[in-house]
């Protein structure tokens, strides 16, 4: 969990892949809490001695479930984790949000709005990811920012600006959008972040 929580060190699997995996490609079987491929989780979730009882398997469902054992931000309340973050495709987007702080309060706070209208959950997931998306382009433009409340400082503005440009295909010569909607819910998304940022200060 150390590894995982700082990406620097070894991880400690209970078999080790054929080929060299990231961090973030590691999630725990819910029952014996061993360390397997994301891939490879439900061939063991099957046979594992632990389970306590027989259910179907799915291969997202046991990703979901043993996500939930590695490092959240503390800001994530418990059930949020359960309905919306358990329920995501376990990739390095979702690895890099559910760490921060700043992205898990906005999701957080999203869902106990809608928590009562299970159809919106998918919604919450989908401004969820945006911001993991956002967070990891900045990243790769500055070794400055590591954590989405890094973005919305003056210093990082324009690295932001050019971040959402890039993800929503701006093209310099006709000043237009790709995906024009993309860019409208990242600020709208950034602006509500940078009110909460606010109120911590």
């Amino acid at each position: 969990m150390d590894v995982v929580r700082s990406g620097k060190g070894q991880i400690v699997p209970f078999k080790w892949p054929s080929s060299s995996c990231s961090h973030t490609e590691f999630v725990p079987c819910e029952y014996c809490r061993a360390l397997f491929v994301k891939s490879c989780l439900w061939k063991h979730k099957k046979n594992c001695p632990h389970k306590s009882n027989e259910e179907s398997v799915g291969r997202h469902r046991c990703q979901g479930a043993g996500s939930l054992l590695l490092p959240f931000s503390s800001e994530a309340t418990e059930n949020f984790k359960r309905d919306v973050m358990g329920a995501m495709v376990q990739d390095y987007v979702v690895a890099a949000a559910r760490v921060d702080d700043l992205i898990m309060k906005f999701g957080s706070r999203l869902y106990f709005r809608h928590t009562h209208l299970q159809h919106r959950w998918q919604y919450i997931r989908e401004r969820v990811r945006q911001m993991g998306r956002l967070l990891l382009q900045v990243r790769s433009a500055t070794e400055a920012v590591k954590s989405l409340s890094d973005c919305i400082v003056p210093e990082h503005f324009a690295t932001g600006v050019e971040s959402v440009r890039c993800l929503c295909g701006f093209d310099n010569d006709s000043h237009a959008y790709t995906t024009p909607s993309l860019a409208l819910k990242f600020g709208h998304s950034l602006r509500e972040c940078a009110r909460m940022q606010l109120i911590i200060v």
